[in-house]
């Protein structure tokens, strides 16, 4: 993890010591067989252990969440895709039926005022 960290060491004896240590945050801690080791026999028990599985957990079903909220848009805009489709066919359908209709009448109206019926 990015940012800035301070860790306040004293010295009580006489001399300047040399110290040596390794800091692990997070879920790096976990995945590092050494500083998990070293922090189990220290202070990691199984309870810290288990919020690290759940803190794993978490994270993967947050990214699970992005996938499906993603897959729902692109759902939502295939339906919405589709309606428009049906939309304009059923008006073109329309049309193209009244067009039909209108040329059924006009054709049978010469067609009777030439056989002088009308």
């Amino acid at each position: 993890m990015k940012g800035r960290y301070s860790i306040c060491l004293m010295n009580k004896g006489s001399g300047p010591a040399e110290i040596k240590f390794e800091l692990a945050m997070g879920v790096e801690s976990a995945g590092n067989k050494k500083g998990t080791e070293k922090a189990s026999g220290e202070e990691l028990r199984g309870v810290e252990r288990q919020i690290a599985k759940l803190n794993d957990m978490s994270k993967e079903l947050g990214r699970e969440m992005g996938d499906l909220r993603k897959t729902s848009n692109d759902e939502q805009a295939v339906s919405s895709s589709t309606t428009v489709r049906v939309i304009v066919f059923g008006v073109l359908s329309i049309g193209i039926i009244v067009g039909a209709g209108v040329v059924q009448i006009l054709y049978l109206r010469r067609f009777f005022r030439m056989k002088k019926i009308v």
